[in-house]
C-alpha cells in the first residue's frame, strides 16, 4: 500500500480575518496543507452556500459588500481519503449615506466597519 499523509495544518497567505474596503481588490487567497500525495482543494462560500472552483486559490478580485462573509477551504487527500477544513472571514468596509440626503439635511458619508451588518439594517 502506498504511503499517504495529511492533510495537516491548513494555512492561508493572508490573516484568517481579512479586512478590505469596498471597491478594493482582494489579493488571491491561497490555501495550502502538508499533504502526501498532494491534496485537492475546494473553496466554499459559507454565507451563500456556493462551491467555488477546485483550486487552492480564492480569487475575489474587486469586491463589493456582497463579497463579505465566511469562506471555507477543504483539503482532501485522495491517497488516504482524509479531509480537513478551515475558514477565513472577509470583512468588507463600506460607506453609506446617513441623514436626509434628498433634501441635503445632515447628509454625510459614514464608514461602516462591516458591510454585512449594513445589509441587514
Amino acid at each position: 500500500m502506498p504511503f499517504s499523509d495529511g492533510p495537516d495544518s491548513l494555512n492561508f497567505n493572508v490573516p484568517r480575518q481579512y479586512t478590505v474596503t469596498e471597491g478594493e481588490v482582494v489579493p488571491t487567497v491561497t490555501c495550502s496543507a502538508d499533504c502526501w500525495p498532494g491534496c485537492t482543494y475546494t473553496w466554499r462560500n459559507m454565507t451563500y452556500g456556493d462551491t467555488l472552483p477546485n483550486t487552492g486559490m480564492l480569487t475575489l478580485g474587486r469586491v463589493n459588500k456582497y463579497a463579505a462573509g465566511e469562506y471555507s477551504c477543504d483539503a482532501y487527500n485522495n491517497g488516504n481519503g482524509l479531509k480537513k477544513s478551515t475558514s477565513i472571514r472577509i470583512i468588507v468596509n463600506c460607506e453609506f449615506l446617513v441623514g436626509d440626503c434628498i433634501n441635503r439635511v445632515n447628509c454625510k458619508f459614514r464608514k461602516m466597519k462591516d458591510c454585512a451588518v449594513a445589509r441587514i439594517v
